[in-house]
């Protein structure tokens, strides 16, 4: 699997929570607490951010949590893009042109 260049600082810079967990079955196996690391957009949009392998995703959920979608973001460019869409006031996008 190829490792994609956006880092834990770009995604920390945009306003990502970095949220840890206490599980200790994880702690024990690997050594160390994993963390969460999303940038909630809306209450059902979010980007969800990979530290093992700087891997970002867009996902859409139901009202539940549950994963309805998923779109990869492949560079920091286009999670920018995103994430000012998103977060901005509105602009005039040409959505063909985001990413």
């Amino acid at each position: 699997m190829k490792k994609r260049e956006i880092k834990y600082k770009d995604v920390m810079d945009l306003g990502a929570n970095d949220e840890f967990s206490n599980d200790q079955v994880y702690f024990n196996e690997f050594g160390f607490h994993y963390s969460i690391v999303t940038i909630d957009l809306t209450k059902r949009v979010s980007i969800d951010y990979s530290k093992e392998d700087g891997r970002c995703r867009l996902l859409r959920c139901d009202k539940d949590g549950n994963i309805q979608g998923e779109i990869e973001i492949e560079t920091l460019e286009c999670l920018k893009k995103i994430v000012n869409f998103y977060k901005d006031k509105p602009k005039n996008y040409t959505y063909a042109n985001v990413c």
